[in-house]
């Protein structure tokens, strides 16, 4: 593992408790064993950055990643940009601080 990566790992997860509470309490009606797919798809168009801290930050959750852009990459509205695997209540405790790393 890389110093860049071991720095970004740790505010990541700085990043993710200080989210954490603030958390959709919705997210407590989801059983703890449910296991989904989910999409991330373009509001609008767009240049893609930050898949790798948005790796990373998943990765700490233990849900897998698929990305169909590469950095630096153009997309337009309505595009598939990743898709998500794992628990659903992992996927949903990143989502917010996920959205916000990438631009």
């Amino acid at each position: 593992m890389s110093y860049n990566r071991i720095i970004i790992e740790k505010e990541l997860r700085k990043f993710l408790e200080k989210d954490c509470n603030y958390c959709d309490v919705s997210a407590i009606c989801i059983p703890e064993d449910a296991n989904v797919a989910a999409k991330i798809i373009a509001k609008s168009n767009g240049y893609i950055s930050g898949l790798e801290e948005l790796r990373i930050l998943y990765n700490i959750l233990d849900v897998s990643i698929s990305f169909f852009i590469k950095d630096g990459d153009a997309f337009k509205q309505g595009d598939i940009l990743a898709e998500l695997k794992g628990n659903a209540r992992d996927i949903l405790m990143g989502e917010r601080t996920g959205l916000n790393l990438i631009t």
